[in-house]
């Protein structure tokens, strides 16, 4: 297979369908992808290629793990690869119509009234609040230092991550002791979301293990969300959160506002979206940079020259540029979303293999952010990677933590401004030692997870 050769728009009738990664009668690749599945990605992409077919005995999917194929998917030929199919109907059951889910003339109505929500200015006035959300939540945890415990880096920036949002989203609307409640609710829902795709093609009678606990988390979310939305339609204009963001938008061709359903799936859809993905983000972040001194004294040397002692504001964001960049590189080598499915709707063909309608594809996002033609010495985290000149001969595909094309997150300098909050004051505020503990592994489920968490410890450091 020449690896190398341009994809094609144009359905070719001679094309041959990509390799089969072998695999066993009835359950094809399974065992081998449940043992340990970024060892089988990795390995069967050095065997097969780049393009691949993978049997999971219920189901099979072209993988597509170089960028020029991402491109073609999510650029060029975008509208024939919908998100349709398991892991969707699955998403659906909770985002509802959120942007991240919804599809056609629904999608693009609501695009044009969020995306404008992201405008430079309307970030500069949620700085303050999440600034003053993360130093509510150092001061917890400098109640821990003090009592000598150790932490877990992942639950520690979860429960960050979660009030930051919660106050950047919904403002004083909702009190710490809602989030307090509201938090294992959203745990849980993120945790069943692999189980309810796998479970999405069974009969309505077959029984469905923790489906009753998944719809009792989704009323419970529902009450508060619609509580909330219901409360601040009745009070005047003027506050700086998303929430009041989206009450004041209007659909550019009804010049009507969203309906109290939508608002609700737009802004857990924007909750969840910087939540999960941030926080594990964060989480990785800190792993590497312990394993390297000379990057944590970087990433300190700047934040101490550009912040000194006072708080961050948005226009401080420019400036950040290596904490930036320490955050690029962990989305690069532990992308949280590792990988974005699609469904093909027509025929079509990529690197001269067939693909037919109703394919499903699973273009990696991992794989690609760790090819090795693509960046070198993929394995090694190097935040410099991102610095302008390498950048500018990179694949623009070639980095896609959160998706490629129309379909890209609306909300990325949001999570990106939320992430470089985190950390500059995080390493200003604090020093960090790894823990005792068991070898820090990544965990496919339904993000890119610490198998069995990062345990460190935290001092604060004398000013």
């Amino acid at each position: 297979m020449d690896s190398s050769s341009p994809s094609h728009g144009a359905s070719a009738p001679r094309a041959r369908l990509p390799p089969l990664a072998s695999g066993l009668p009835l359950v094809g690749s399974t065992p081998q992808v449940l043992a340990n599945p970024i060892r089988f990605l990795m390995r069967a992409r050095e065997r097969y290629g780049d393009i691949y077919t993978l049997d999971l005995g219920v189901q099979r999917m072209v993988v597509l793990n170089h960028p020029r194929q991402h491109e073609h998917v999510f650029l060029t030929k975008s509208k024939n690869y919908l998100k349709q199919g398991a892991l969707w109907d699955a998403m659906r059951t909770l985002l509802g119509n959120g942007l991240a889910v919804s599809q056609g003339e629904v999608w693009k109505r609501q695009r044009r009234m969020v995306h404008p929500q992201f405008h430079r200015q309307r970030l500069a006035r949620i700085t303050s609040l999440m600034v003053a959300a993360i130093e509510d939540q150092f001061e917890r945890w400098d109640e821990q230092t003090r009592a000598g415990q150790s932490l877990d880096a992942v639950p520690m920036f979860a429960e960050l991550t979660m009030k930051l949002l919660a106050k950047s989203v919904f403002g004083t609307a909702v009190s710490h002791e809602s989030v307090e409640t509201l938090r294992p609710e959203m745990l849980y829902v993120i945790k069943y979301m692999v189980p309810s795709m796998l479970t999405q093609s069974l009969p309505s009678w077959v029984p469905r293990p923790g489906e009753r606990r998944y719809q009792q988390a989704l009323e419970r979310i529902d009450r508060l969300l619609f509580s909330v939305i219901e409360q601040r339609r009745g009070e005047p204009g003027g506050s700086d959160d998303l929430l009041s963001m989206l009450l004041e938008a209007l659909d550019e061709e009804t010049g009507l506002p969203m309906q109290a359903r939508q608002l609700r799936d737009e802004t857990l859809t924007l909750f969840l979206a910087g939540y999960e993905t941030t926080s594990v983000a964060l989480a990785w972040a800190v792993h590497y940079i312990l394993e390297d001194a000379a990057v944590w004294r970087r990433l300190r040397e700047e934040v101490e020259q550009v912040l000194g002692d006072r708080e961050p504001t948005f226009g401080d964001m420019g400036e950040l540029k290596y904490t930036r960049m320490v955050i690029q590189e962990s989305l690069r080598i532990c992308p949280p979303i590792w990988w974005n499915p699609r469904l093909a709707m027509e025929d079509d063909e990529i690197d001269g293999y067939a693909i037919p309608k109703g394919s499903v594809i699973a273009p990696l996002t991992y794989v690609v952010h760790h090819h090795p033609d693509v960046w070198k010495d993929p394995e090694r985290f190097d935040p410099l990677r991102f610095a302008s000149e390498e950048g500018e001969t990179r694949h623009r595909c070639a980095w896609g933590p959160f998706g490629i094309g129309p379909r890209k997150c609306v909300g990325v300098e949001f999570a990106m401004m939320e992430a470089q909050l985190v950390l500059a004051m995080f390493v200003r505020r604090y020093d960090v030692s790894r823990m005792a503990g068991p070898p820090v592994e990544k965990a496919m489920l339904g993000t890119l997870r610490p198998k069995a968490g990062i345990p460190i410890g935290l001092h604060r450091r004398r000013s």
